[in-house]
């Protein structure tokens, strides 16, 4: 998808690309288009200015980005020289290759599905504004999602209608277009038979008679159905149901298991296993399950189960009859029936120790982030490294460590969620709640997730600090840093707030302090004028206001927040380094 826009710039004919690879969006941090690239391909280098935004059905603005308006010493040699203290920056704004989109609006929250458009706007270096053609893209977040269940993995294609078929129930939340296809695979990794549908006209109880797609019956042995749901978004999902198992026998006995290994190392996932017994006869007299090893067709016996009545579940724990763990291995089960008359046994099947160490790693990139809107760091990638582990649905929780009175404590700042292995994570820097994160927060990423039997598991991952950040509006420049971090180190952030009005010459500045609301008015007034009148002394080595520097205590009468909530009170306790343009300029 391309649009194109022709400019007359300085009397020279211009062309400007703006594509996209795609047209559906699906942050869903499933690694599938959870962005949309914009790419611009232009002869225009220095512009004054440019915007892209979205928006939705009824023309509302959702996102929008925007130039970065900053005049900033970029530090090279040459400014580092010529440009002095009392100068400003020439403003320098450049047409980007490329800007991205993640879904999200201009509070970082995700937007609901449906149709969005796009535009983008350019204003020349000689105030002329050109806009593309208005295009439309969609977001679709909602994947195909299906359960599978089936009382009884055991069946005897024989004729005798007890267990001819397998019946697995299938359970969809899916919209009517999702296309589905099933396929059941043989312990050989073959596909035996296929199966197509759309949501509508997928069965709600799948029975398999085990046949393959050509009507021949197959050989005894184990079998996994697997389901795969997909949308035209390329939203996918996948489901398997392992342990199928196909006897070519009369009888109607069989043991089975809810997983194919387990890990009995106490950590609380997959400890043990249930051996689920199967029984089509009343006058069974006694039972036995024998768990063994099969060393060249010899057998050693290391765990026993028996009764007279059969039991419905059974579990094992990995230990022998000694009470001794067992190592990792391929363990053999069946269990022999007493009918009185003579005796059967269930089909020979494996189980699997397995206790190989689970790695959780969680990279994240940039080390220094600091969104604050100016195209550097603005954006936290979360690369989640997750081995010997099947999830089933997980959740990345970012929390914020923060004091009140010497006090600490936690707050859950973002929540992210998903089903199956989590892929990229693109954080922009705002709450749940839409809430910008200040500089240098203490925060720490928890993931926790559900695997295949529902149970629930949680690991703290990574701590990590944001960096500082300069964030502008309405022409202004504010660092803001909350009292409880200031005090900590005021040495460095004299010495970070002086490198910082260094970057940005040419502009007034302010040092504030600012208090909670709580607390007597007057001491609240004070105690921010004494604060601003140190931090201005140790910076400029002076009390009194000079040229365009200034300093001014505010009390509690310009909270960033007015919630009686203790995390976001102590943020308005905080120490804010303001830049104003003077009127003469304008950006």
């Amino acid at each position: 998808m391309k649009l194109v826009l022709f400019l007359i710039c300085f009397g020279i004919y211009s062309e400007t690309k703006i594509s996209t690879d795609k047209v559906f969006l699906s942050p869903n941090h499933d690694g599938i288009n959870d962005f949309i690239l914009f790419k611009i391909d232009s002869n225009l280098d220095k512009i004054s200015d440019f915007s892209l935004s979205i928006t939705d059905e009824s023309n509302r603005i959702v996102k929008l980005i925007q130039a970065d308006k900053r005049r900033q010493n970029k530090k090279s040699f040459l400014t580092s020289w010529l440009v002095k203290e009392n100068e400003f920056v020439g403003l320098e704004i450049y047409l980007p290759k490329e800007l991205i989109w993640y879904g999200t609006d201009n509070l970082g929250k995700p937007i609901p599905d449906g149709r969005y458009n796009y535009q983008l706007k350019i204003i020349d270096l000689n105030k002329k504004e050109f806009s593309s053609e208005v295009v439309t893209i969609y977001v679709d977040t909602i994947s195909p999602y299906a359960k599978l269940f089936s009382e009884n993995k055991y069946f005897t294609p024989n004729n005798d209608k007890v267990w001819d078929s397998v019946n697995i129930k299938q359970d969809l939340i899916s919209e009517n277009s999702d296309r589905w296809f099933g396929s059941i695979v043989n312990d050989s990794g073959l596909i035996v038979k296929t199966y197509t549908w759309d949501t509508r006209t997928i069965p709600k109880i799948l029975s398999w008679d085990g046949k393959d797609d050509r009507g021949i019956l197959q050989k005894e042995g184990v079998y996994t159905y697997t389901l795969k749901g997909e949308d035209f978004s390329e939203n996918s999902f996948s489901i398997s149901l392992e342990n199928i198992y196909l006897s070519r026998s009369n009888n109607n006995f069989d043991v089975q298991t809810n997983i194919s290994s387990f890990s009995p190392d106490n950590d609380k996932l997959k400890d043990t296993v249930e051996f689920k017994i199967l029984n089509g006869e009343k006058n069974i007299q006694n039972w036995k399950l024998e768990i063994y090893i099969l060393d060249k067709e010899k057998k050693e016996i290391i765990k026993s189960f028996f009764g007279n009545s059969t039991p419905h579940i059974l579990l094992w724990d990995g230990k022998n009859d000694k009470g001794k763990l067992l190592s990792d291995g391929i363990y053999f089960y069946n269990a022999k029936f007493n009918l009185g008359k003579n005796e059967v046994e269930s089909s020979l099947k494996k189980i699997e120790i397995n206790t190989v160490n689970k790695q959780i790693e969680f990279l994240i990139s940039p080390k220094e982030f600091t969104p604050d809107s100016n195209f550097d760091n603005d954006i936290l990638e979360i690369f989640p490294k997750v081995e010997n582990l099947k999830i089933k649905t997980w959740k990345i929780s970012i929390l914020q460590n923060y004091k009140v009175g010497g006090v600490s404590k936690k707050i859950i700042f973002k929540k992210f969620r998903g089903i199956g292995q989590p892929n990229k994570i693109f954080w922009e820097g705002f709450s749940d709640k839409g809430i910008l994160i200040h500089s240098n927060a203490d925060l720490e990423i928890i993931f926790s997730f559900r695997n295949e039997l529902d149970q629930l598991k949680f690991y703290k991952v990574k701590e990590f600090k944001t960096g500082v950040m300069v964030n502008f509006h309405q022409n202004k420049l504010r660092v803001s840093i909350p009292e409880s971090i200031f005090s900590k180190d005021q040495s460095n952030y004299i010495s970070e707030f002086k490198s910082i009005i260094k970057k940005f010459p040419g502009y007034k500045v302010e040092i504030q302090s600012h208090s909670k609301q709580s607390g007597d008015n007057l001491q609240n007034m004070k105690k921010t004028e004494n604060r601003a009148k140190f931090i201005y002394k140790e910076i400029f080595g002076i009390e009194k206001d000079f040229g365009r520097y200034t300093y001014r205590g505010f009390g509690e009468v310009e909270p960033f927040f007015t919630a009686d909530n203790d995390y976001l009170q102590e943020r308005n306790d905080r120490v804010d380094l303001l830049f104003f343009l003077p009127k003469t300029i304008s950006q």
